[in-house]
């Protein structure tokens, strides 16, 4: 059965003329899902949705209410709010090689990784910021703030995630209203105190240019020709004569001398 369908799907990526290298990414992805498969014969969905819904909850309560808390800003909220939650994650399978948080997007959800490890990097140049792996979450601050992505998340390996959106958060923080202004509260705090970290970083890089700007400024006076040197110091012999001679008790103060 795996098998013909893996011919029906071949034959079809040929037929849409899609690129060899992702019609592998395809068969992989496949051979991984049907692998997992062999190994639990039973999805989660195929499990829990034959029991009562009291007992699906308190299944999924038991697998997901760990992977929850691990969010900042759910960890210490009430039991009837995480299941809740529980029982709205997706589950998703990523591929290697999978971007699935694009840098400059507008998020929408965050990623719980179960299994497998994933690459936090900066598109424009490539450089990686850190890996995460089996238990560590990524994109979080996608629902709590409009705002776009700061990097691009690709799977290393194969990946089991669950996925919490932004739009299922909401829906859950309606019902809980006194859970929903503390996580406003979490929000604001995390703003202060970002806007708060950039400006001692933007101080300090002010602090940086300015000495760089000294430091060039002094190089290029001690560059200064023979000939520039001879005319500054005739200059210099000719304003102590004058001074002198006028018994002037004042400092002289050249261009560009600080004061």
């Amino acid at each position: 059965m795996f098998r013909q369908r893996m011919r029906h799907i071949s034959a079809f990526l040929e037929y849409k003329k899609i690129p060899v290298e992702l019609r592998q990414r395809v068969f992989d992805y496949y051979e991984y899902c049907f692998s997992h498969r062999q190994l639990y014969p039973f999805s989660e969905d195929a499990v829990v949705s034959d029991l009562s819904p009291f007992l699906r909850n308190d299944i999924l309560y038991a697998m997901h209410s760990q992977t929850i808390r691990k969010v900042p800003f759910l960890k210490d909220k009430s039991e009837p709010f995480i299941r809740m939650l529980v029982s709205l994650l997706k589950s998703v399978v990523m591929s290697a090689g999978d971007v699935f948080i694009r840098e400059g997007e507008r998020g929408s959800r965050m990623f719980f990784i179960i299994k497998g490890d994933v690459q936090v990097y900066r598109d424009h140049n490539g450089e990686t910021i850190r890996v995460l792996h089996q238990g560590d979450i990524v994109g979080e601050l996608s629902l709590l703030f409009a705002s776009t992505r700061t990097a691009s998340v690709r799977a290393l390996t194969h990946c089991d995630l669950y996925s919490l959106s932004k739009r299922d958060l909401e829906s859950v923080l309606l019902q809980y209203p006194q859970v929903a202004l503390e996580v406003r509260q979490y929000a604001k705090e995390y703003k202060f105190k970002n806007r708060r970290q950039n400006l001692q970083v933007e101080s300090q890089w002010h602090a940086l240019e300015h000495s760089v700007d000294r430091l060039i400024s002094n190089s290029t006076m001690a560059m200064v020709t023979p000939h520039a040197h001879h005319k500054t110091a005739t200059w210099a012999s000719e304003v102590d004569l004058k001074r002198d001679s006028s018994h002037s008790s004042h400092t002289l103060e050249l261009p560009g001398q600080p004061q």
